[in-house]
Protein backbone atom coordinates (compact mmCIF):
# COMPACT_ATOMS: atom_id res chain seq x y z
CA UNK A 1 0.00 0.00 0.00
CA UNK A 2 2.60 2.49 0.41
CA UNK A 3 1.65 4.04 3.78
CA UNK A 4 1.15 3.15 7.35
CA UNK A 5 -2.24 3.27 9.01
CA UNK A 6 -1.37 5.25 12.09
CA UNK A 7 -1.47 5.08 15.61
CA UNK A 8 -4.63 3.98 17.85
CA UNK A 9 -5.38 5.17 20.75
CA UNK A 10 -8.02 2.99 22.69
CA UNK A 11 -9.13 2.10 19.11
CA UNK A 12 -9.24 5.71 17.82
CA UNK A 13 -6.54 7.86 16.00
CA UNK A 14 -4.87 10.40 18.12
CA UNK A 15 -5.97 13.41 17.39
CA UNK A 16 -4.72 16.86 17.69
CA UNK A 17 -6.92 19.65 19.03
CA UNK A 18 -9.30 21.38 16.95
CA UNK A 19 -12.59 22.35 15.87
CA UNK A 20 -15.36 19.62 15.99
CA UNK A 21 -15.84 20.10 12.28
CA UNK A 22 -12.45 19.37 11.61
CA UNK A 23 -12.40 16.59 13.96
CA UNK A 24 -16.10 15.49 11.99
CA UNK A 25 -13.75 15.70 8.45
CA UNK A 26 -10.51 13.67 9.50
CA UNK A 27 -13.00 10.78 11.97
CA UNK A 28 -14.29 10.88 7.85
CA UNK A 29 -11.03 10.93 6.38
CA UNK A 30 -9.60 8.03 8.27
CA UNK A 31 -12.78 5.63 8.18
CA UNK A 32 -12.52 5.86 4.09
CA UNK A 33 -8.70 4.95 4.67
CA UNK A 34 -9.44 1.88 7.13
CA UNK A 35 -11.93 0.73 4.66
CA UNK A 36 -9.76 0.95 1.51
CA UNK A 37 -6.53 -0.59 3.42
CA UNK A 38 -9.11 -3.52 4.70
CA UNK A 39 -9.77 -3.85 1.07
CA UNK A 40 -6.37 -4.61 0.21
CA UNK A 41 -5.39 -7.17 2.64
CA UNK A 42 -5.49 -5.10 5.92
CA UNK A 43 -3.11 -2.94 7.33
CA UNK A 44 0.82 -4.32 8.04
CA UNK A 45 3.95 -3.51 9.02
CA UNK A 46 5.01 -2.78 5.68
CA UNK A 47 1.78 -2.54 3.99
CA UNK A 48 3.10 -4.85 0.96
CA UNK A 49 0.59 -6.34 -1.12
CA UNK A 50 0.99 -10.38 -1.58
CA UNK A 51 0.06 -12.38 -4.55
CA UNK A 52 -2.44 -15.00 -3.52
CA UNK A 53 -1.35 -18.28 -2.55
CA UNK A 54 -2.32 -20.94 -4.90
CA UNK A 55 -5.50 -23.20 -4.07
CA UNK A 56 -3.94 -25.83 -2.36
CA UNK A 57 -1.55 -23.89 0.09
CA UNK A 58 -4.75 -22.31 1.09
CA UNK A 59 -5.55 -23.22 5.10
CA UNK A 60 -8.77 -23.82 6.37
CA UNK A 61 -9.66 -21.10 9.78
CA UNK A 62 -8.71 -24.31 11.92
CA UNK A 63 -5.28 -24.15 10.66
CA UNK A 64 -5.67 -27.76 8.54
CA UNK A 65 -5.02 -27.72 5.18
CA UNK A 66 -8.37 -27.39 2.59
CA UNK A 67 -9.23 -29.70 0.64
CA UNK A 68 -8.06 -29.88 -2.95
CA UNK A 69 -10.24 -29.99 -5.36
CA UNK A 70 -9.91 -33.10 -7.97
CA UNK A 71 -8.67 -32.68 -11.31
CA UNK A 72 -11.13 -32.33 -14.32
CA UNK A 73 -10.84 -35.40 -16.34
CA UNK A 74 -9.86 -34.45 -20.37
CA UNK A 75 -13.19 -35.12 -22.63
CA UNK A 76 -13.15 -38.26 -24.08
CA UNK A 77 -11.22 -39.16 -27.37
CA UNK A 78 -14.12 -39.31 -30.22
CA UNK A 79 -13.79 -42.30 -32.12
CA UNK A 80 -12.28 -42.12 -36.07
CA UNK A 81 -14.32 -41.50 -38.60
CA UNK A 82 -12.38 -44.44 -40.53
CA UNK A 83 -10.85 -47.49 -39.33
CA UNK A 84 -9.27 -49.84 -41.92
CA UNK A 85 -11.18 -53.19 -40.72
CA UNK A 86 -14.53 -53.32 -39.48
CA UNK A 87 -18.17 -52.11 -40.03
CA UNK A 88 -18.56 -48.49 -41.12
CA UNK A 89 -19.43 -45.69 -38.97
CA UNK A 90 -22.41 -43.73 -39.81
CA UNK A 91 -20.13 -40.95 -40.58
CA UNK A 92 -18.16 -42.61 -43.05
CA UNK A 93 -21.12 -44.22 -44.88
CA UNK A 94 -22.46 -40.56 -45.23
CA UNK A 95 -19.63 -39.09 -46.62
CA UNK A 96 -18.69 -42.11 -49.31
CA UNK A 97 -22.49 -41.37 -50.44
CA UNK A 98 -21.31 -37.59 -50.89
CA UNK A 99 -19.51 -38.85 -54.36
CA UNK A 100 -21.00 -38.06 -57.20
CA UNK A 101 -21.29 -39.86 -60.31
CA UNK A 102 -20.47 -37.52 -63.83
CA UNK A 103 -23.33 -37.72 -66.60
CA UNK A 104 -22.70 -40.69 -69.38
CA UNK A 105 -20.32 -39.99 -71.73
CA UNK A 106 -21.19 -38.66 -75.64
CA UNK A 107 -20.22 -41.67 -76.68
CA UNK A 108 -17.85 -45.39 -75.58
CA UNK A 109 -14.49 -46.20 -76.34
CA UNK A 110 -14.84 -48.11 -79.76
CA UNK A 111 -18.07 -48.22 -79.01
CA UNK A 112 -17.90 -51.05 -76.60
CA UNK A 113 -18.78 -52.42 -73.49
CA UNK A 114 -15.52 -54.06 -71.64
CA UNK A 115 -17.27 -56.32 -69.29
CA UNK A 116 -13.48 -58.00 -68.16
CA UNK A 117 -10.04 -56.92 -68.52
CA UNK A 118 -8.28 -57.75 -71.23
CA UNK A 119 -4.79 -57.63 -69.41
CA UNK A 120 -3.41 -61.00 -68.18
CA UNK A 121 -0.13 -59.83 -66.57
CA UNK A 122 -1.18 -57.86 -63.38
CA UNK A 123 0.72 -60.28 -61.52
CA UNK A 124 3.72 -57.97 -62.46
CA UNK A 125 2.74 -55.42 -59.87
CA UNK A 126 1.93 -57.69 -56.62
CA UNK A 127 5.51 -57.31 -55.08
CA UNK A 128 4.87 -53.15 -55.83
CA UNK A 129 1.39 -53.28 -53.86
CA UNK A 130 1.24 -55.84 -51.70
CA UNK A 131 -0.02 -54.87 -48.57
CA UNK A 132 -0.23 -51.02 -49.48
CA UNK A 133 -3.50 -50.75 -47.79
CA UNK A 134 -5.21 -47.53 -47.90
CA UNK A 135 -7.97 -46.77 -51.20
CA UNK A 136 -7.49 -48.46 -54.29
CA UNK A 137 -9.25 -46.48 -57.07
CA UNK A 138 -9.72 -47.74 -61.03
CA UNK A 139 -11.05 -48.58 -64.08
CA UNK A 140 -12.39 -51.89 -65.11
CA UNK A 141 -13.97 -55.26 -63.31
CA UNK A 142 -12.79 -58.32 -62.60
CA UNK A 143 -8.83 -56.87 -62.09
CA UNK A 144 -9.94 -54.30 -59.85
CA UNK A 145 -10.62 -57.51 -56.97
CA UNK A 146 -7.42 -58.97 -58.10
CA UNK A 147 -5.06 -55.90 -57.36
CA UNK A 148 -7.73 -55.47 -54.00
CA UNK A 149 -6.72 -58.53 -52.79
CA UNK A 150 -2.91 -58.15 -53.36
CA UNK A 151 -2.81 -54.56 -51.93
CA UNK A 152 -5.24 -55.35 -48.92
CA UNK A 153 -6.98 -52.61 -49.55
CA UNK A 154 -10.10 -50.85 -47.30
CA UNK A 155 -11.43 -48.75 -49.62
CA UNK A 156 -12.37 -49.61 -53.20
CA UNK A 157 -13.92 -47.24 -56.09
CA UNK A 158 -15.02 -48.65 -58.69
CA UNK A 159 -14.93 -45.95 -61.36
CA UNK A 160 -15.78 -46.05 -65.49
CA UNK A 161 -17.62 -44.02 -67.20
CA UNK A 162 -19.16 -47.34 -69.22
CA UNK A 163 -22.82 -47.76 -66.58
CA UNK A 164 -22.57 -51.22 -67.50
CA UNK A 165 -19.09 -51.54 -66.05
CA UNK A 166 -21.19 -50.36 -62.99
CA UNK A 167 -23.64 -52.65 -63.00
CA UNK A 168 -21.04 -55.53 -63.60
CA UNK A 169 -19.67 -54.67 -60.30
CA UNK A 170 -23.18 -54.84 -58.33
CA UNK A 171 -23.15 -58.54 -59.84
CA UNK A 172 -19.51 -59.03 -58.52
CA UNK A 173 -21.48 -57.51 -54.94
CA UNK A 174 -24.53 -60.09 -55.19
CA UNK A 175 -22.56 -62.73 -55.95
CA UNK A 176 -19.82 -62.00 -53.10
CA UNK A 177 -22.57 -61.82 -50.77
CA UNK A 178 -23.83 -65.41 -51.69
CA UNK A 179 -20.71 -67.18 -52.27
CA UNK A 180 -18.63 -67.79 -49.06
CA UNK A 181 -15.52 -69.45 -50.92
CA UNK A 182 -13.48 -68.86 -54.10
CA UNK A 183 -15.12 -72.24 -55.47
CA UNK A 184 -18.40 -71.00 -54.98
CA UNK A 185 -17.69 -68.52 -56.19
CA UNK A 186 -16.62 -69.23 -59.45
CA UNK A 187 -19.81 -71.62 -59.47
CA UNK A 188 -22.50 -68.91 -59.28
CA UNK A 189 -20.65 -67.38 -62.62
CA UNK A 190 -20.67 -70.60 -64.15
CA UNK A 191 -24.05 -71.17 -63.76
CA UNK A 192 -24.65 -67.67 -65.12
CA UNK A 193 -23.26 -68.93 -68.49
CA UNK A 194 -25.33 -71.55 -68.76
CA UNK A 195 -28.73 -70.14 -67.76
CA UNK A 196 -28.92 -66.46 -66.19
CA UNK A 197 -32.37 -67.33 -65.12
CA UNK A 198 -30.23 -69.20 -62.11
CA UNK A 199 -29.74 -65.70 -60.33
CA UNK A 200 -33.30 -64.86 -60.29
CA UNK A 201 -33.49 -65.53 -56.22
CA UNK A 202 -30.20 -64.00 -55.82
CA UNK A 203 -31.42 -60.85 -57.73
CA UNK A 204 -34.63 -60.71 -55.74
CA UNK A 205 -32.30 -61.07 -52.40
CA UNK A 206 -30.87 -58.06 -53.21
CA UNK A 207 -33.66 -55.86 -52.73
CA UNK A 208 -33.46 -53.61 -55.54
CA UNK A 209 -35.84 -51.94 -57.38
CA UNK A 210 -37.67 -53.56 -60.16
CA UNK A 211 -36.26 -51.29 -62.55
CA UNK A 212 -32.61 -52.18 -61.29
CA UNK A 213 -33.04 -55.73 -61.17
CA UNK A 214 -34.45 -56.11 -64.96
CA UNK A 215 -31.22 -53.92 -66.00
CA UNK A 216 -28.77 -56.25 -63.92
CA UNK A 217 -30.14 -59.38 -65.79
CA UNK A 218 -30.09 -57.76 -69.27
CA UNK A 219 -26.44 -57.11 -68.37
CA UNK A 220 -26.06 -60.61 -67.06
CA UNK A 221 -27.66 -62.18 -69.86
CA UNK A 222 -25.05 -61.06 -71.73
CA UNK A 223 -22.04 -60.51 -70.08
CA UNK A 224 -22.57 -64.31 -67.71
CA UNK A 225 -20.47 -65.99 -69.81
CA UNK A 226 -17.60 -64.18 -70.98
CA UNK A 227 -17.25 -63.01 -67.00
CA UNK A 228 -17.15 -66.71 -66.28
CA UNK A 229 -14.64 -67.39 -69.02
CA UNK A 230 -12.48 -64.63 -67.98
CA UNK A 231 -12.64 -65.65 -64.35
CA UNK A 232 -11.67 -69.16 -65.17
CA UNK A 233 -8.69 -67.83 -66.81
CA UNK A 234 -7.14 -66.02 -64.17
CA UNK A 235 -7.81 -68.59 -61.67
CA UNK A 236 -5.72 -71.03 -64.00
CA UNK A 237 -3.35 -68.48 -64.66
CA UNK A 238 -2.59 -68.09 -61.08
CA UNK A 239 -2.75 -71.54 -60.31
CA UNK A 240 -0.01 -72.33 -62.63
CA UNK A 241 2.08 -69.62 -61.10
CA UNK A 242 1.79 -70.16 -57.75
CA UNK A 243 0.86 -66.67 -56.85
CA UNK A 244 -2.07 -66.43 -54.54
CA UNK A 245 -4.92 -64.17 -55.37
CA UNK A 246 -8.90 -63.84 -54.95
CA UNK A 247 -9.90 -66.90 -57.07
CA UNK A 248 -7.00 -69.27 -55.56
CA UNK A 249 -6.59 -68.11 -51.90
CA UNK A 250 -9.34 -68.51 -49.13
CA UNK A 251 -7.78 -65.37 -46.98
CA UNK A 252 -7.66 -63.16 -49.72
CA UNK A 253 -10.98 -64.25 -51.13
CA UNK A 254 -12.63 -63.69 -47.85
CA UNK A 255 -11.00 -60.27 -47.10
CA UNK A 256 -11.68 -58.70 -50.57
CA UNK A 257 -15.69 -60.72 -49.99
CA UNK A 258 -15.53 -58.14 -46.74
CA UNK A 259 -14.88 -55.30 -48.56
CA UNK A 260 -18.37 -55.67 -49.61
CA UNK A 261 -20.04 -57.13 -46.44
CA UNK A 262 -18.56 -54.00 -45.06
CA UNK A 263 -19.25 -51.29 -47.30
CA UNK A 264 -16.46 -50.56 -48.11
CA UNK A 265 -16.67 -50.98 -51.99
CA UNK A 266 -18.17 -47.87 -53.72
CA UNK A 267 -19.17 -48.72 -58.28
CA UNK A 268 -20.49 -45.27 -59.71
CA UNK A 269 -19.99 -43.82 -63.22
CA UNK A 270 -16.67 -41.99 -63.33
CA UNK A 271 -15.03 -40.00 -66.05
CA UNK A 272 -11.23 -39.51 -65.38
CA UNK A 273 -11.51 -36.26 -67.55
CA UNK A 274 -15.17 -34.79 -66.00
CA UNK A 275 -15.38 -33.11 -63.00
CA UNK A 276 -17.66 -34.93 -60.46
CA UNK A 277 -16.31 -38.55 -59.45
CA UNK A 278 -12.91 -37.75 -59.31
CA UNK A 279 -13.07 -34.33 -57.45
CA UNK A 280 -15.47 -35.38 -54.89
CA UNK A 281 -14.14 -38.82 -54.55
CA UNK A 282 -10.89 -37.23 -53.29
CA UNK A 283 -12.66 -35.27 -50.80
CA UNK A 284 -14.14 -37.92 -49.58
CA UNK A 285 -11.05 -39.75 -49.30
CA UNK A 286 -9.74 -36.65 -47.30
CA UNK A 287 -12.42 -36.31 -45.31
CA UNK A 288 -12.18 -40.00 -43.75
CA UNK A 289 -8.46 -39.57 -43.67
CA UNK A 290 -7.60 -42.69 -45.90
CA UNK A 291 -5.08 -41.97 -48.13
CA UNK A 292 -5.16 -43.08 -52.30
CA UNK A 293 -2.38 -45.70 -52.37
CA UNK A 294 -3.37 -47.35 -55.52
CA UNK A 295 -4.66 -45.14 -58.92
CA UNK A 296 -4.91 -47.84 -61.51
CA UNK A 297 -5.53 -46.25 -65.06
CA UNK A 298 -5.33 -49.22 -67.09
CA UNK A 299 -4.96 -48.04 -70.94
CA UNK A 300 -7.52 -45.05 -70.52
CA UNK A 301 -4.94 -42.46 -71.33
CA UNK A 302 -4.85 -43.18 -74.69
CA UNK A 303 -7.74 -41.81 -75.42
CA UNK A 304 -7.28 -38.59 -73.83
CA UNK A 305 -4.98 -35.61 -73.96
CA UNK A 306 -4.01 -34.42 -70.37
CA UNK A 307 -6.80 -31.55 -70.12
CA UNK A 308 -7.06 -28.98 -67.47
CA UNK A 309 -10.34 -31.21 -65.84
CA UNK A 310 -7.74 -34.21 -65.43
CA UNK A 311 -5.02 -32.37 -64.46
CA UNK A 312 -6.84 -31.09 -62.14
CA UNK A 313 -8.58 -34.51 -60.95
CA UNK A 314 -4.88 -35.93 -60.24
CA UNK A 315 -4.10 -33.05 -58.44
CA UNK A 316 -7.02 -33.28 -55.93
CA UNK A 317 -6.20 -37.29 -55.11
CA UNK A 318 -5.13 -37.52 -51.35
CA UNK A 319 -1.51 -39.36 -52.76
CA UNK A 320 0.68 -39.64 -50.00
CA UNK A 321 4.40 -40.98 -49.82
CA UNK A 322 3.57 -44.66 -50.44
CA UNK A 323 0.64 -43.90 -53.22
CA UNK A 324 1.25 -45.32 -56.99
CA UNK A 325 0.16 -44.97 -60.39
CA UNK A 326 -0.92 -48.19 -62.29
CA UNK A 327 -0.69 -47.81 -66.15
CA UNK A 328 -0.84 -50.14 -69.24
CA UNK A 329 -0.38 -49.34 -72.86
CA UNK A 330 -0.67 -51.52 -75.95
CA UNK A 331 2.22 -50.48 -77.87
CA UNK A 332 4.98 -52.78 -80.17
CA UNK A 333 7.24 -50.13 -79.45
CA UNK A 334 7.44 -50.01 -76.00
CA UNK A 335 7.31 -54.13 -75.81
CA UNK A 336 4.46 -56.31 -73.55
CA UNK A 337 4.92 -58.61 -70.63
CA UNK A 338 5.77 -62.20 -71.84
CA UNK A 339 2.19 -64.09 -72.32
CA UNK A 340 0.37 -60.27 -72.82
CA UNK A 341 0.09 -57.56 -75.74
CA UNK A 342 0.17 -54.59 -73.02
CA UNK A 343 3.17 -52.55 -71.37
CA UNK A 344 3.18 -52.50 -67.73
CA UNK A 345 4.04 -48.98 -66.03
CA UNK A 346 4.30 -47.49 -62.61
CA UNK A 347 4.73 -43.70 -61.22
CA UNK A 348 4.65 -42.39 -57.54
CA UNK A 349 1.75 -40.44 -57.28
CA UNK A 350 3.58 -37.49 -55.96
CA UNK A 351 5.56 -38.06 -59.38
CA UNK A 352 2.38 -38.12 -61.35
CA UNK A 353 1.03 -34.54 -59.18
CA UNK A 354 4.21 -33.00 -60.23
CA UNK A 355 3.79 -33.45 -64.07
CA UNK A 356 0.34 -32.78 -64.40
CA UNK A 357 1.07 -29.50 -61.99
CA UNK A 358 4.07 -28.26 -63.18
CA UNK A 359 4.48 -29.14 -66.54
CA UNK A 360 2.78 -28.82 -70.15
CA UNK A 361 3.20 -32.56 -71.29
CA UNK A 362 0.46 -32.76 -73.42
CA UNK A 363 -0.49 -36.70 -73.27
CA UNK A 364 0.64 -40.03 -71.64
CA UNK A 365 2.66 -41.27 -75.07
CA UNK A 366 5.13 -38.26 -74.33
CA UNK A 367 5.06 -38.63 -70.87
CA UNK A 368 6.00 -42.64 -71.31
CA UNK A 369 9.17 -41.25 -73.30
CA UNK A 370 10.97 -41.07 -69.48
CA UNK A 371 9.94 -44.13 -68.27
CA UNK A 372 12.47 -46.39 -66.98
CA UNK A 373 12.84 -50.31 -68.11
CA UNK A 374 12.29 -52.31 -65.35
CA UNK A 375 12.28 -56.59 -65.11
CA UNK A 376 10.38 -58.78 -66.77
CA UNK A 377 11.13 -56.65 -69.81
CA UNK A 378 7.41 -54.87 -71.00
CA UNK A 379 7.33 -53.42 -67.76
CA UNK A 380 8.94 -49.95 -66.41
CA UNK A 381 8.05 -47.04 -64.17
CA UNK A 382 8.69 -43.14 -64.19
CA UNK A 383 11.21 -41.29 -62.22
CA UNK A 384 11.99 -37.89 -64.22
CA UNK A 385 10.32 -34.70 -62.89
CA UNK A 386 9.39 -32.20 -65.08
CA UNK A 387 11.85 -29.34 -65.34
CA UNK A 388 11.09 -25.94 -63.55
CA UNK A 389 9.59 -23.62 -66.16
CA UNK A 390 11.98 -20.56 -67.58
CA UNK A 391 11.39 -17.66 -65.39
CA UNK A 392 9.97 -14.75 -68.25
CA UNK A 393 12.68 -13.10 -70.07
CA UNK A 394 13.17 -9.05 -68.60
CA UNK A 395 12.43 -6.52 -71.20
CA UNK A 396 15.51 -5.11 -72.78
CA UNK A 397 15.06 -1.19 -72.66
CA UNK A 398 14.44 0.58 -76.00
Amino acid sequence: MGQRCGALINGRPELKHGSSGALARLMARLSLALMFASSLGGCSGDARSETPAPVAAIEANDGSAAPVAPPVAPPPTPAPIWTESGPLTPEAKEILRSIVADPAPPALVLGSHYWVSNESAHDVWRETIGKLGGALAGVGTDQLYLLAGWQETSLLLALDFDAEVVRVHELYGIAFAKAETPEAFLQLWRDAARDAGSWDELLAAADSAEAVRKRQHRTLDVAGTIISARLGQVKRRYAKLGIPCFLTDAAQYAKVRTLWQEGRVVALRGDLTATSAMLTAAAAMRKLGVPLRTLYLSNAEKYFDYSPDFRANIIAQPFDEKSLILRTRHSPRMGAVEGDVYHYNTQTGANFVAWMRDSTIPTSFALLKRRVEETPPGKSRIDALPTAPASPATPTKP
